[in-house]
């Protein structure tokens, strides 16, 4: 389920993407991975007097004249430059330095550049909106305003909805979603339509919840109960797992979650 929801999300993303090209998210990486050492902001590495991280200086060029020449991709030097022949000296980036743009980034920078080469503002500065549901052909599918977008690419695909899962599947999906363990033959008997939500709440509320999804974070804050080589020497890093399970299993905000800890009890002395 919460898998689903990030996959929807991000064809959501991709949709409203679609018309027209973001240079926050799709435009600005480009830049920063091949072109910010030799033409970004630091002042000290600047080539030929061009920045590419401002739109005024991208418009106003270096020493070869105007890298963007807004609606113009045709005449715009910083296509002409990334489309030569790698092996070429003015190609871009430069061979020594960055392999070539793909087709897709090329791509991307010419519609982009097409459009007019908005910079636009930061994604995290955007206040979120609902966006409009896209159009489907099988209206009979859908059941909320998400099953919209995710028909819409599978119709765009030439693709079809899977059949419709069973009460049986359904409860597989709640159980390993959120707490990562299967139900029982028992679980799996009594479970009926009718109590999915009050099936949801007593899996939030299990304490196997707190567990499946704090391995996610751990594994990325690299955690291990033991050394795991040589002499494997005991550790007291578990009340760190425990902090962090715990927090999970009690909805703790992550504004909190983030300056909080909980301190191991102090030792007696002897």
């Amino acid at each position: 389920m919460i898998l689903r929801k990030v996959i929807t999300l991000s064809l959501i993303f991709a949709f409203q993407l679609k018309a027209k090209i973001d240079f926050a998210t799709q435009i600005q990486p480009i830049l920063s991975d091949n072109c910010f050492a030799c033409h970004g902001p630091d002042e000290a590495t600047s080539e030929a007097n061009l920045r590419l991280d401002q739109r005024s200086l991208a418009l106003k060029g270096g020493d070869s004249g105007p890298a963007i020449i807004a609606g113009n991709p045709k005449d715009s030097l910083l296509i002409k430059r990334i489309t030569l022949p790698h092996e070429h000296d003015s190609h871009m980036p430069p061979q020594k330095n960055k392999p070539p743009l793909s087709p897709h980034q090329i791509k991307l920078l010419t519609q982009w550049i097409t459009e007019g080469a908005e910079w636009g503002t930061h994604w995290a500065f955007i206040p979120p909106q609902r966006p409009k549901t896209p159009p489907v052909k099988q209206h009979s599918w859908p059941e909320n305003p998400i099953d919209f977008f995710i028909l819409n690419q599978l119709e765009a695909h030439n693709l079809h909805p899977s059949p419709k899962a069973t009460p049986r599947q359904l409860l597989r999906r709640l159980y390993l979603d959120l707490t990562g363990l299967p139900p029982t033959p028992h679980q799996l008997q009594q479970f009926s339509l009718s109590k999915t939500h009050q099936t949801i709440d007593q899996l939030l509320d299990s304490p196997h919840f707190g567990e499946k999804w704090a391995r996610q974070w751990l594994d990325v804050a690299r955690y291990a109960d033991s050394a795991g080589y040589e002499k494997d020497l005991p550790r007291q890093m578990h009340f760190y797992r425990d902090w962090v399970v715990k927090s999970l299993n009690n909805d703790l905000g992550y504004d909190q979650f983030i300056v909080k800890h909980r301190r191991p009890p102090a030792k007696r002395h002897q």
